[in-house]
């Protein structure tokens, strides 16, 4: 490995320490706007957090940003392990996995659909954290709450991860 490598990979590195920052500090975004926050929703926010900020670091790197996004999300894993010591690593990495994906899936539609509940994002973080649930349909006493959510935190948290992680 020659000088250059090691310099942009040490740049790399810094990079990911910064998204791995600005995700974990807006966890503070849910108890700031009025939100309970266990340990399991943290981390549910964390990764959410993760998934934005990786999406609008691709837009603007491409595919030259993948070192740094990958080794972003290993810092990710690393605290979920801290955080979560009495469970599996590998049910974190299934979890980790049914997260990334849906996270990215429902954080595009929130912004595109103008009619659209971001219920399984409310059940992840609030109703059934770090667990895996397919399907699952909120009752309609749920549905004000959920829109509240998504209002109130939801797209002002997506806003907040932008801005903050277009600096990197």
């Amino acid at each position: 490995m020659g000088i250059l490598d090691w310099l942009k990979g040490s740049n790399d590195a810094k990079k990911a320490q910064q998204m791995f920052e600005i995700a974990k500090n807006g966890i503070q975004f849910l108890p700031n706007s009025g939100y309970d926050v266990s340990v399991t929703c943290a981390v549910e926010v964390l990764v959410f957090n993760a998934v934005i900020i990786i999406n609008n670091y691709r837009v603007k790197y491409g595919e030259s940003g993948a070192t740094v996004c990958k080794e972003f999300l290993g810092l990710i894993r690393q605290q979920c392990y801290l955080w979560l010591t009495d469970i599996d690593q590998a049910y974190i990495n299934a979890i980790l996995l049914d997260r990334l994906i849906m996270y990215s899936r429902e954080s595009d539609i929130v912004f595109t659909e103008n009619n659209y509940i971001a219920s399984d994002i409310y059940i992840a973080f609030f109703k059934k954290p770090f667990t895996i649930f397919k399907n699952e349909v909120p009752s309609l006493h749920e549905l004000p709450a959920i829109s509240v959510f998504q209002l109130s935190c939801l797209k002002p948290l997506i806003k907040q991860m932008k801005k903050l992680s277009s600096s990197i």
